[in-house]
């Protein structure tokens, strides 16, 4: 909410009968910082928020959820509103969604006959006191949800100005479990819908043309978002059997180019082998013509020293025999 309300002036807290103990602390450490805190029995959202109003003597009143979230341009845009235009009732901004969902959702106009349809609007809206006042507030009953519905469906009835203002200044959290979330299990949302239509039948019977009509709008606009999910669902599955196909072939095929490759590498290693023996053995051939050689130099070499040696004993002989002549 910004700094203007750092310290809890302005704003009132409502405990609806929470007792946990992580929310106590917490509401505890806002008491000390100056909000001020109600605690009441679980009476449900409307009682609540009837609560808060009524505790308060602000001219405006902006509603805002514990889970939930206001940009402090809200409260500022809508006072000034309230300033221009004295019978503004209601202002409120499109909602930027967060949590399990994102994104922006632009409220429209109000509008009667489109509101009888279904809800519009969210709660989180800065409301002039005196339409509360006036409308006596939300329907304590209501406590399964759309309690915000029924009221705006009781002040457009009564001719109170709704003014939207530009900008996603609510940021609203989407979450499993929140009472929104619950309100959309059809067995709870046949009984809001009971009991909001008989405690307005003749509002509705005055509009039934208008609200059967966008209802069938709806339907038909519905429709065409399944025919259109249908043939998206298809084409993607499609998609997916083409990629499973692909991959199938790519696996093939690599398993192909790695068995080549195997083969490959073996025959790679086989001539190498080869290579290898053939390098041996050229060496052993190479080593035994070497001895051969050497052998056969040595046996020469043996012959030529004893034919020289047979010579000398010759030459001796004759010397001998000289000397002895």
């Amino acid at each position: 909410m910004g700094e203007a309300y750092a310290e809890g002036s302005g704003v009132l807290i409502v405990n609806d009968g929470s007792a946990q103990d992580d929310t106590l602390r917490e509401l505890d450490r806002l008491r000390a910082l100056g909000y001020r805190v109600i605690d009441t029995p679980n009476q449900g959202l409307a009682a609540a928020r009837n609560v808060g109003w009524r505790a308060s003597d602000a001219p405006y009143i902006l509603f805002l959820d514990a889970d939930n979230r206001a940009d402090p341009q809200l409260v500022e845009r809508a006072c000034a509103v309230f300033e221009e235009d004295p019978e503004a009732a209601v202002v409120y901004s499109d909602k930027l969604e967060f949590g399990d969902r994102t994104g922006l959702v632009v409220q429209p106009e109000a509008d009667l006959s489109a509101m009888l349809v279904g809800n519009r609007i969210d709660a989180c809206t800065v409301v002039r006191r005196t339409a509360l006042v006036r409308m006596d507030g939300f329907d304590d009953a209501m406590r399964q949800g759309y309690e915000d519905w029924e009221l705006w469906i009781r002040m457009l009835d009564a001719g109170l100005r709704f003014v939207h203002v530009e900008g996603a200044l609510f940021h609203y959290r989407v979450r499993e479990g929140s009472l929104l979330s619950r309100a959309d299990d059809p067995h709870v949302r046949a009984s809001v819908l009971h009991y909001i239509t008989n405690k307005h039948h003749a509002l509705f019977s005055a509009h039934a043309e208008r609200v059967i009509t966008e209802l069938h709008r709806i339907q038909a606009h519905d429709r065409s978002r399944v025919i259109q999910a249908d043939r998206i669902t298809r084409e993607a599955r499609e998609a997916a059997r083409n990629a499973t196909d692909l991959v199938d072939r790519t696996a093939s095929e690599l398993e192909e180019a790695r068995r080549v490759q195997a083969e490959a590498v073996e025959r790679y290693d086989a001539l190498i082998s080869l290579a290898e023996d053939d390098r041996v053995a050229r060496g052993r051939a190479a080593s035994v013509g070497a001895r051969g050689r050497r052998v056969e130099g040595s046996r020469a070499c043996q012959r030529r020293t004893t034919g020289r040696s047979g010579g000398e004993q010759d030459r001796v002989g004759h010397g001998g025999a000289s000397a002895g002549r």
